[in-house]
């Protein structure tokens, strides 16, 4: 269990809940997770973490400033152009991950608007009872009869089809765009909060509900290695989703996508099988460049204003617009399975259920 680009704690606490205890010593890496939506796989993006597990560098490294453009409608409409491209190039089958949510709605608003007869004959939208309740409007105006469909629940990936089709789904839009705990100092109008330079603030465990002076000081480490400057408590809320999370939220579905593929295919799968609109170089960039933009939004207490407009301004649904709420999404392949323990960076799946396994947790973690 070396070079581990997955670790989860929580499956971990399942299995052994006195790793929380405060006598246990490595108890602050198991309690991160009482934070709202800390990520039970805790890796930096900047630098190397000291956790008790071996880590593998990120699976999605922070970009360089390669452009500054702040205008999310252009930065989303040209990763569509260059997604459009790249399949009617390579021949692959096209499908989104579709939920109703703002970060898929998204997506496929870029795909309609940049495909051309040929993409949108081959794209397959994939989808559930939920997106259909998340967004009705959307789906019986603009996919239902339109577009291809499938239940997702349907979608199996197999060594005869893994490297003939790509999925696109919304994963790293929260951390693209903002974090609950922002939506919720936003709902309470704690603008002047967020405002506050992070650096005045006495107890910034109050910026991240549920969130431990551990948590604080792992954020603290991070900043000194930023690519910008974080100076506001927006900043540093936002800056731990956009620095811890990533990994995890594209690494989650993952195992659920590719069930029935070696860790050879489960591999090239993710490397050329997945297209992750919101892990692009491009929407990384816009992120980091648009913040104090993002933070002056908030005021409108509009979550994810930049996106919403975006899709607003296709579809026109005035109340869809002024209602949506940033909430969790379910597809169906959410989670990975509270047996999975780990994944190394050969995506060889580690599960609690194998006694060998066990044992080299056990040393790794000094419980026998």
């Amino acid at each position: 269990m070396n070079n581990l680009i997955f670790f989860s704690t929580n499956a971990v606490i399942s299995h052994d809940f006195d790793v929380t205890d405060s006598d246990y010593q490595y108890h602050n890496w198991f309690n991160l997770t009482k934070g709202l939506e800390w990520p039970s796989h805790t890796t930096s993006r900047v630098h190397q973490l000291n956790t008790p597990w071996s880590l593998a560098p990120t699976v999605c490294p922070i970009p360089k400033l390669i452009h500054s453009e702040e205008n999310f409608d252009n930065v989303i409409d040209s990763i569509a152009e260059k997604f459009c491209h790249q399949i009617l190039q390579s021949g692959k089958t096209p499908y989104i991950a579709y939920s109703g949510g703002i970060d898929s709605t998204s997506i496929l608003v870029s795909l309609l608007k940049t495909g051309n007869t040929n993409f949108l004959e081959k794209l397959i939208v994939l989808y559930n009872n939920n997106s259909i309740k998340e967004n009705p409007y959307f789906y019986h105006r603009f996919i239902e009869k339109k577009l291809q469909t499938q239940d997702i629940n349907t979608l199996n990936i197999d060594s005869l089809n893994f490297d003939k089709i790509v999925i696109v789904d919304g994963e790293a839009g929260n951390q693209i765009l903002g974090w609950r705990a922002i939506h919720v100092h936003s709902y309470y109008q704690n603008f002047d909060f967020l405002d506050q330079p992070w650096r005045t603030v006495s107890d910034l465990t109050t910026a991240i509900p549920g969130s431990t002076a551990f948590t604080v000081e792992l954020i603290k480490d991070s900043i000194h290695h930023a690519p910008i400057d974080i100076e506001t408590v927006y900043d540093f809320i936002w800056w731990a989703n956009f620095n811890f999370k990533f990994d995890e939220v594209l690494i989650r579905k993952v195992p659920g996508y590719a069930k029935n593929l070696t860790a050879v295919q489960t591999q090239l799968f993710y490397n050329h099988g997945l297209y992750r609109f919101y892990a692009q170089p491009e929407m990384q960039v816009w992120s980091m460049i648009s913040k104090d933009q993002r933070r002056n939004s908030t005021r409108n207490v509009i979550s994810k204003w930049a996106p919403k407009n975006y899709i607003y301004q296709f579809d026109g649904n005035d109340l869809w617009y002024a209602s949506k709420k940033e909430e969790a999404s379910y597809s169906g392949l959410d989670g990975i399975g509270s047996k999975l323990i780990a994944i190394d960076n050969q995506w060889n799946k580690y599960s609690i259920a194998d006694p060998d396994v066990r044992k080299a947790l056990g040393k790794i973690l000094q419980r026998i």
